[in-house]
């Protein structure tokens, strides 16, 4: 990930961030100087992942491939497949109400937040490579 990069699309990628992962704060993603570093360390830290992982994270994120909405039929499908039994009104995403629609597979799938959005990241990924 070069600097330069990152700084051009840095507000976009923090809000993909900020949306992807609800863990993830204002305070995690300050830039400064060009400490990009620091950010991957704070960001490894708050996801409770390695810095390796956190890296690819805010890659993703900087080159716009984070975005939970635009990459929801993905996820839902991959849902679908682990989990037989979430019907078609489990997955739909609610008219971009995504706190509704996490609650609503939080409950169906007996899982926590973060898990739920783990398993968000690994579709993402998977369906990038």
């Amino acid at each position: 990930m070069k600097t330069d990069d990152m700084k051009a699309h840095w507000n976009e990628a923090k809000e993909g961030l900020k949306k992807f992962f609800h863990k993830i704060k204002d305070e995690d993603l300050d830039i400064n100087g060009d400490d990009v570093e620091a950010v991957i360390d704070r960001v490894s830290r708050r996801l409770d992942t390695s810095k390796e992982e956190a890296k690819k994270i805010i890659d993703f994120a900087v080159n716009g491939n984070l975005d939970l909405e635009g990459k929801w039929q993905y996820i839902k499908g991959a849902l679908k497949n682990e989990y037989g039994d979430l019907t078609d009104d489990d997955v739909t995403m609610v008219a971009g109400d995504k706190d509704k629609t996490i609650a609503r597979l939080q409950e169906k799938l007996n899982v926590g937040r973060d898990e739920l959005e783990r398993k968000f990241w690994d579709v993402v990924k998977s369906e990038n490579k």
